[in-house]
């Protein structure tokens, strides 16, 4: 019968993945926003962002609504494929209102892809997603994609705003 080779640290693979496992059902007991208030590094006034853009969830719930893993969840946010916000202390967090019936709203995507090409924080794209724009008649880009039928002005309007902050 082989011999199981425990690595040097001491813990198997499967111990780590066990411990990684519970190391996020830990954070998701957290309280998402009272953590971004906390930890909100890269912004003035940490209360002010956590209030223009959350509520948030964690990864594990990000996996549970849209039905995927998590590391699909994590592969998602490199792929700019759904937004998250990392906090000061490195949890990362995921704006609740980008989620609708066990899906990312329709149209954010693309918005998303655009935006991710640019130096700005995800702190601040999801701030602009919740401000209101001139170009849209005083509406903001999330309220345009959630009302649906407006994707390509928002596409617009995110192009302008994304050359403006290079």
């Amino acid at each position: 019968m082989p011999r199981s080779r425990t690595p040097p640290h001491g813990r198997t693979d499967a111990e780590i993945e066990a411990a990684a496992k519970r190391l996020e059902q830990l954070l998701d007991e957290l309280d998402p926003a009272e953590v971004a208030a906390n930890a909100a590094t890269d912004v003035g006034g940490a209360e002010a962002w956590v209030e223009a853009v959350g509520p948030f969830y964690g990864t594990a719930t990000v996996a549970a609504v849209l039905g995927v893993s998590m590391s699909t969840v994590y592969a998602r946010t490199r792929s700019s494929t759904a937004l998250s916000c990392r906090t000061g202390s490195g949890r990362i967090v995921f704006p609740v209102w980008q989620f609708v019936d066990g899906q990312v709203l329709p149209g954010l995507v693309p918005v998303l892809r655009i935006l991710g090409g640019s130096d700005v924080s995800a702190w601040n794209i999801a701030s602009w997603l919740r401000s209101p724009e001139t170009e849209l008649a005083g509406r903001t880009p999330l309220a345009v994609l959630t009302a649906g039928g407006e994707d390509e002005l928002v596409l617009l309007v995110t192009s302008h705003a994304a050359a403006g902050w290079e």
